[in-house]
């Protein structure tokens, strides 16, 4: 009987995504993304996926995007696509409403660190 071949699941990149608002007004925000690529590989055709309840998202900068409901889903710009190692790339955008922080965060399906 043969022996089943286990393919290794490759390790997700050393990456963190910070989330911060630079700025804030009534009924509004600029929500700012920050992808540091800590590992020694190249990061790219990457995507994060935040949760803004209540919110809609009116622009975005630096990154491709869809939004669906609550949730905002972001991919790299065309001129953007490679995260070199112990570089970052930075996403911008602006929406209305009351949220002002992810209700959650993902960076390629896994939990964002």
């Amino acid at each position: 009987m043969p022996v089943p071949t286990i393919s290794p699941t490759p390790a997700l990149p050393d990456v963190t995504v910070t989330f911060s608002t630079p700025r804030q007004w009534p009924g509004g925000f600029q929500g700012e993304l920050t992808i540091d690529n800590q590992g020694d590989s190249a990061v790219s055709g990457w995507q994060i996926t935040i949760t803004l309840p209540g919110d809609q998202v009116r622009y975005v900068w630096n990154a491709e995007w869809q939004f669906d409901g609550d949730s905002l889903t972001l991919t790299p710009a065309s001129d953007d696509q490679v995260i070199e190692p112990g570089a970052s790339a930075t996403v911008n955008f602006v929406a209305v409403g009351g949220t002002t922080e992810p209700a959650s965060c993902t960076f390629d399906g896994s939990a964002c660190s």
